[in-house]
């Protein structure tokens, strides 16, 4: 099996990352937070609490002295993730925090509903992302990060 790219991540995920990055019906912020989050798989509430110098966008790559694992860390960042943070940040007046939407700063894990709300509104209507059964919870955030592991491991790689 050939190594996945972004149009294999797009394949098997039934289009959803290409759908909300491309489509403009939601705010750029978002669909630039959702990218880095396919593309990337960092933790939301990570990504969320980004900050500026914590990008070296020169050397492509995101440090993360505080995190989850208490475990510091720097990672490589794909060469068109940092296309894009670097149009973004031309873009964007200095801030705070790496992701910031119209009401501050982007919600992190707890963003679960923005997430399938955006997915509505790019028109993404899958059923089985919306609905939770006894046995299947509606689409979170944090299943992008799941995703991207699944892909990695598929290519014979591991998550970090």
């Amino acid at each position: 099996m050939a190594p996945l790219g972004p149009e294999g991540l797009d394949e098997r995920c039934g289009g959803v990352s290409t759908e909300v990055a491309q489509r403009q019906v939601n705010p750029l912020s978002y669909r630039i937070y959702y990218g880095f989050l396919f593309r990337e798989g960092m933790r939301a509430d990570e990504a969320g609490r980004l900050e500026p110098s914590d990008l070296d966008l020169e050397r492509g790559a995101v440090v993360l002295d505080e995190n989850t694992t208490d475990d510091p860390r720097a990672c490589a960042l794909y060469p068109d993730v940092v296309r894009a943070l670097r149009a973004y940040s031309a873009i964007s007046p200095p801030k705070q925090r790496v992701f910031i939407g119209p009401n501050g700063p982007l919600p992190g894990c707890k963003g679960a509903q923005n997430f399938r709300n955006h997915l509505r509104r790019a028109g993404i209507d899958r059923p089985e992302l919306f609905e939770a059964t006894h046995s299947r919870l509606n689409i979170r955030l944090h299943d992008t990060r799941a995703t991207f592991i699944t892909i990695k491991l598929a290519n014979g790689r591991t998550e970090t």
